[in-house]
């Protein structure tokens, strides 16, 4: 699966088109219509994530350094010998 694989058909105009080229996405309608609508999706969900957003950065800065730093073993921290 790709990164940008939704695991769906996401609804581009593209999928299965008798008339696609490797250059159409400059000059098709249908594409431009979708893309449109698309982008207008994409600032919607933004614009949610960023406003159910509540936790400050020094907090997710702190839960990232005590995630990373409680897989480390601390009684391995040296070599024996």
């Amino acid at each position: 699966m790709g990164f940008n694989n939704r695991g769906f058909h996401s609804g581009c105009p593209c999928k299965d088109c008798e008339h696609r080229t490797m250059t159409c996405h400059g000059v098709c309608t249908k594409y431009s219509e979708w893309k449109k609508q698309e982008d207008e999706k994409k600032k919607a969900r933004d614009a949610d994530r960023e406003r159910f957003n509540t936790m400050s950065d020094a907090k997710k800065k702190a839960i990232w350094r005590k995630m990373r730093y409680s897989r480390q073993n601390p009684k391995n921290n040296h070599r024996e010998g």
